[in-house]
């Protein structure tokens, strides 16, 4: 009886909390302004731009993504577009490079991301 409310209980976890898929991607930098969710940002902000094709396909403004690099993980959100980027990578705040993947001086790095 016992173990079978353990089952019961670890396929009620797995079914609530489904891992997000990871995305490999290039990683790069910008400089965060008025972007195209018509959002005032900053260098020091965790902000994020994704690919056109990725940004067009949906209503990405305001999501969240958890973003792994060499040197940390950081949380970012979704304010703009980037027209230069594949739908797999991320352009971010220098604060959000610097804190996942390492000096500005790298100018591009490899990271894995998922939404939150």
């Amino acid at each position: 009886m016992f173990s079978k409310l353990i089952i019961v209980a670890l396929s009620t976890l797995a079914i609530a909390a489904p891992l997000q898929p990871q995305t490999l991607g290039s990683i790069t930098f910008y400089t965060p302004g008025k972007g195209a969710c018509e959002e005032d940002n900053g260098d020091a902000d965790m902000v994020a731009a994704i690919g056109k094709g990725l940004y067009d396909s949906g209503d990405y403004c305001g999501k969240q993504i958890k973003l792994k690099g060499d040197v940390g993980e950081v949380i970012v959100t979704v304010v703009d577009r980037c027209d230069g980027c594949a739908d797999n990578d991320l352009d971010v705040s220098p604060a959000a490079f610097e804190k996942s993947m390492g000096s500005q001086d790298l100018g591009r790095a490899t990271g894995q991301w998922s939404w939150v």
